[in-house]
């Protein structure tokens, strides 16, 4: 029996083979091309760990509870202010509910200036500590840990606006620079 074909059916055939075949020699260069693995570090962790017996750090584990007691007590006089409002406002008192919208306002913009007071004092803190031989040593241990450990890039958590959302914790690597820098250099 002869099989009769169409000359585009053929065409199209010749083409899906040499997509095929295009996949698999691509396929067998696949292995050589390397993997990206990233792991992640803590910054500030590293250095209050590394620096933990100094004043500063004592200091600014004492501003630290204070920046988040302050923080809490405005948190909940903000709760405290929005129940207030909603009363307000199913009592139809709109005079009330006005002054409390002011109120919130007021204290949502002094949360985020306590906020931004607080990542500045962070700033300045590891700007003290940290000066350019620990982040020599620091980027050779965080090279080396990375390293030993298969990564080939490491991102830093605790810097604001990364735009890093979610990590695993099996990729991050803060505690094994921590113990190789102690090692190194204590």
């Amino acid at each position: 029996m002869k099989i009769v074909t169409r000359p585009r059916v053929a065409a199209r055939i010749a083409g899906a083979a040499l997509v095929v075949l295009m996949m698999l020699a691509a396929g067998i260069s696949a292995p050589a091309q390397q993997l990206t693995t990233t792991a992640v570090f803590d910054l500030e962790q590293v250095l209050l760990n590394f620096y933990q017996d100094s004043a500063a750090v004592r200091e600014y584990r004492r501003a630290e509870q204070e920046f988040r007691a302050d923080l809490r007590a405005a948190e909940q006089l903000l709760d405290d202010y929005q129940r207030r409002r909603t009363t307000a406002l199913d009592r139809n008192d709109s005079r009330t509910a006005g002054r409390l919208r002011e109120d919130i306002e007021a204290l949502q913009e002094d949360i985020i200036a306590m906020r931004e007071r607080w990542f500045a004092e962070q700033r300045e803190l590891q700007n003290s500590l940290a000066g350019e031989e620990f982040y020599q040593r620091l980027y050779d241990t965080v090279g080396f840990v990375a390293q030993d450990n298969g990564f080939t890039s490491v991102l830093e958590t605790s810097a604001l606006g990364t735009g890093l959302f979610w990590y695993s914790p099996e990729i991050d690597i803060t505690d094994k620079v921590i113990r190789e820098l102690l090692a190194r250099y204590r």
